[in-house]
């Protein structure tokens, strides 16, 4: 019985043995747009940081070759969006950074927007750094 283990145990070791070693598939070694960096609360895009409220969904809508563009999506479904612009962009929108970059602020309400989104979406647009 020892010996039968024995050999089913070696068998799958050597069956195990041509297998590839794990590795990323090549689309991720090739994702479109500037790379961003999400953790609880906080945005790293390079470009800029930010933070934004607990309950928020993080889209990146960037496309390949593009600025950098992320929707903030509120539970009640408004949304503040930011695109990066050229230098010489001129719009009321724009809120321009210290390294001389800007970003287009667009805010989009929900039927029902929560009476806390205005509050939330101005601490957004103000942690932009």
């Amino acid at each position: 019985m020892r010996l039968a283990l024995a050999l089913c145990v070696l068998f799958a070791l050597v069956g195990c043995s041509a297998l590839p070693s794990a590795s990323p598939p090549p689309q991720l070694q090739h994702t479109p747009g500037p790379a961003i960096i999400i953790s609880a609360g906080d945005i790293d895009a390079g470009l800029f940081r930010l933070r934004y409220p607990p309950a928020w969904r993080v889209v990146k809508l960037s496309e390949p070759h593009q600025g950098m563009r992320l929707a903030f999506v509120a539970p009640d479904g408004s949304s503040v969006t930011l695109g990066q612009v050229d230098r010489d962009a001129s719009d009321p929108r724009i809120v321009w950074l210290d390294n001389g970059w800007g970003l287009r602020v667009e805010v989009a309400l929900s039927e029902n927007p929560s009476p806390h989104f205005a509050q939330q979406a101005e601490a957004l647009i103000a942690s932009i750094g």
